[in-house]
């Protein structure tokens, strides 16, 4: 059996077992989205207690590290990025496997928006400037899907692109750099359609039909700071819905 190595600190077992699943996924052995062990087994591989291992998810799933879904595992979060848990299948092939797309900044800038972004920051009054964040998604050459990122510009005045160049996502910036640990607060699906910057944008016409993902997220005093609205091309690709059996169609 496996176990820890005797610690040289005085960290807790339950932070030693956080450090050990972190080890697994920087060394590539828990990949994203895939399953870590059970509490029971990484209980005994560990000698520690189940509480002990429980705590120590804990603390990993409050950091967005891991993931979990109810009745099946404990998954490795996705950290390469701001796609999140559902993935694309390929419509026209029968054996895919699910696919998360990289993704590619195309602009930062701040922009007047119109009235749904301001309510849906819960701004009442006036028209501040937010940052828009212009982002293409990729599966290998093909373009996916374009995303617009919304974030309130007073709160964070000295955002900007090159921050982002260094970052793996916009919400890894916004922990890293702001100290701001994003939660998603609601996900509302639909089909959508495109105005002229966006088809243009994506090589389609205006009338293409798309996927339409809208996605609040909020810090952890319940002040909204994230608005995410998705466009994704429907002609090879569907939306992976299993891993997020909560979302609003």
């Amino acid at each position: 059996m496996s176990t820890m190595s005797k610690p040289t600190s005085k960290n807790p077992l339950y932070v030693q077992v956080a450090a050990f699943v972190r080890q697994q996924i920087a060394a590539g052995i828990y990949k994203p989205h895939q399953a870590i062990p059970t509490e029971f087994q990484l209980a005994k591989k560990l000698d520690v207690s189940q509480g002990t291992v429980r705590k120590g998810l804990e603390e990993l799933v409050a950091k967005k590290v891991l993931y979990r879904q109810q009745g099946v595992g404990t998954f490795v979060a996705d950290q390469y990025g701001d796609w999140g848990r559902c993935g694309l299948v390929n419509v026209f092939d029968k054996e895919s496997h699910v696919i998360f797309p990289k993704h590619e900044i195309l602009s930062v800038a701040a922009v007047h928006v119109g009235a749904d972004i301001n309510q849906l920051f819960n701004v009442r009054m006036g028209n501040p400037l937010m940052w828009r964040v212009l982002i293409v998604w990729r599966h290998q050459i093909h373009v996916v899907a374009l995303e617009e990122v919304y974030l309130p510009y007073e709160r964070l005045p000295d955002f900007n692109r090159r921050q982002l160049s260094t970052r793996l996502s916009v919400g890894d910036l916004l922990l890293k750099e702001y100290s701001v640990a994003v939660v998603e607060q609601a996900c509302v699906i639909g089909v959508g359609g495109l105005n002229t910057e966006q088809a243009s944008i994506l090589k389609v016409s205006a009338e293409e039909p798309v996927l339409f993902m809208q996605m609040k997220s909020a810090d952890s005093k319940s002040e909204m700071v994230m608005v995410q609205k998705r466009y994704i091309l429907t002609r090879h690709y569907q939306l992976n819905l299993s891993a997020m059996p909560l979302f609003k169609i």
